[in-house]
């Protein structure tokens, strides 16, 4: 996080660090793809990424669609994270509060009687 914190600009650095406790400790990122980056013009980018991340206390694989709008110009240290939110999939990946799912309660193996066929 302290990585990608220095590619953040002003603004945008206090929701992330608000977020970034949850992450490693209630939420696992597992992976993530690039699926739309578009060039507004050659200092402003839209970049669509689809996450795919699980509370730990949960067995249950979720995606959340982020967009993130970055900026950069010859003046910058290269470029930097401006705005970042939530465009679709699930919620709970930037700290919202997510409806625990009930843990199914234990069921007794089922045997069925054994059939000799000869």
């Amino acid at each position: 996080m302290d990585l990608a914190l220095e590619h953040t600009a002003d603004g945008a650095r206090d929701h992330s660090r608000s977020i970034a406790p949850a992450w490693g400790n209630e939420v696992r990122v597992l992976d993530f793809e690039l699926s739309n980056l578009t060039m507004k013009d050659s200092e402003h980018a839209i970049v669509v990424i689809d996450i795919q991340w699980m509370l730990l206390a949960e067995d249950m694989l979720r995606m959340t669609r982020v967009e993130q709008t970055w900026r950069g110009t010859g003046l910058d240290k290269g470029w930097s994270l401006t705005r970042e939110r939530r465009v679709g999939g699930d919620i709970g990946l930037f700290g919202e509060r997510v409806a625990k799912r009930e843990t199914d309660t234990p069921r007794d193996d089922i045997q069925f009687p054994s059939k000799t066929i000869r």
